[in-house]
């Protein structure tokens, strides 16, 4: 079979950037090499979704993902322009969503007028600008109507990750959740304490690789000192990378991550036991077929702790990827990579304090989501306080009662 060639055009430039993904977006190990010419990538088959980062104006750089409207492509789709395949899926994709909401009742106009810009441009980028700032539009006016029409989620986590075991109380007032790196030897009572005192939900994380070789010594060490007080223990932060680690087959890596997820049960049996993986085109990772496999052996796990990054998307890239990873059964509780990121120099987003708040408001209105955290963070000379911003947004209120507009 001949090779399967794809186009990564202006703003994309290094094969290095592409990705290849199931039809669902989950990565896939087999990767592009570098064809005829600067700008192109082949791989041994047509693939079932491809991903590359476009430098857009006006929305910034970021990764843009196509899978031919979930079908997948075939040998006819090559050579594949990366550009005309993601304007004509997503025109298509947004007209029907439009018409499907509009129907009930969501105000869509600002949706409709970025659309109908994409529409009359010629040039390839700014068409893409304007179906991202369109879906966005779109995903947002969505997320607002249905907590309009629920009347707000009144319990939800908001969480920061904490590395200082000393509370800073003005810093931390916003947040009603508290992720503390419990597996580290440091005294962490006063920041217990504190977040006692205040009802601030904790949860336990960073209990590291040595949890899977000697799980029964290193969890007793972590969750006995802490039992009681915390609410929910994440088992290792990102699960398949730590599991590779043991350099052992599949069937091998997950018998151990059982042993692991029943001696916490055992150990704690009151708290809630999170499984982290991590969901990151830039980075490699993909924790989507992993989940299904750990659900469908039944292992002893209450809820998914899920870390995206900021720069793998749109808001619509991440409607579609929070209903597969909600598709598992499990609830989520998600961590966004803010920000100034890295790798800074090579992604950004304008207008990020907006984006930021629309993927709160988007989180926010799935009823599998049951929280999100947000990493420490200091103050960037590239993007502000964007810690700062989402300090800010939780102070005004997620409630959309409060809007005059949900555009």
């Amino acid at each position: 079979m001949s090779n399967f060639v794809i186009r990564l055009e202006e703003g994309v430039g290094d094969v290095a950037y592409g990705r290849l993904t199931s039809t669902a977006g989950d990565l896939l190990p087999a990767t592009l090499t570098r064809g005829e010419g600067e700008a192109w990538g082949t791989t041994s088959q047509a693939p079932d979704g491809v991903a590359a980062p476009f430098r857009l104006p006006e929305v910034g750089r970021l990764y843009v993902w196509v899978n031919n409207q979930g079908r997948g492509f075939t040998a006819n789709h090559s050579p594949l322009t990366l550009s005309s395949a993601f304007v004509k899926e997503r025109t298509a994709q947004l007209t029907q969503s439009m018409k499907q909401y509009a129907r009930r009742g969501v105000p869509v106009s600002a949706a409709q007028h970025h659309l109908e810009a994409a529409q009359s441009a010629t040039e390839p980028l700014m068409q893409m600008s304007h179906l991202i700032r369109a879906s966005e539009a779109l995903v947002r006016a969505v997320a607002l109507t249905r907590l309009q029409r629920l009347k707000g989620r009144p319990v939800f986590l908001w969480g920061v990750q904490v590395y200082s075991s000393q509370p800073d109380a003005e810093h931390l007032a916003p947040f009603n959740t508290l992720a503390l790196p419990l597996g580290c030897r440091a005294d962490w009572v006063p920041l217990i304490q504190y977040a006692q005192q205040e009802r601030k939900v904790l949860i336990g994380t960073e209990l590291g690789a040595e949890a899977l070789q000697t799980p029964e010594k290193h969890l007793q060490s972590c969750l006995m000192r802490y039992r009681g007080w915390v609410r929910y223990w994440q088992i290792l932060d990102d699960a398949p990378t730590h599991l590779k680690s043991l350099g052992a087959d599949h069937a091998t890596q997950l018998y151990a991550l059982r042993r692991v997820l029943q001696t916490a049960r055992e150990i704690d049996p009151m708290s809630v036991r999170l499984l982290g993986v991590g969901h990151s085109l830039y980075h490699r990772k993909s924790g989507l077929a992993f989940l299904q496999a750990c659900v469908e052996l039944e292992l002893p796990f209450e809820g998914v702790h899920l870390t995206l990054y900021w720069h793998d998307g749109d808001l619509f890239y991440f409607d579609h990827l929070l209903e597969q990873y909600g598709e598992v059964g499990k609830p989520l509780y998600l961590t966004l990579k803010l920000p100034p990121e890295t790798p800074h120099e090579t992604f950004w987003r304008e207008d990020a304090a907006r984006w930021i708040d629309s993927f709160c408001w988007l989180a926010i209105s799935k009823p599998f989501v049951v929280g999100v955290l947000f990493e420490e963070r200091s103050e960037d000379p590239l993007y502000g306080d964007s810690h700062g911003v989402v300090r800010s947004l939780i102070q005004r209120g997620y409630n959309p009662q409060h809007y005059e507009s949900l555009e």
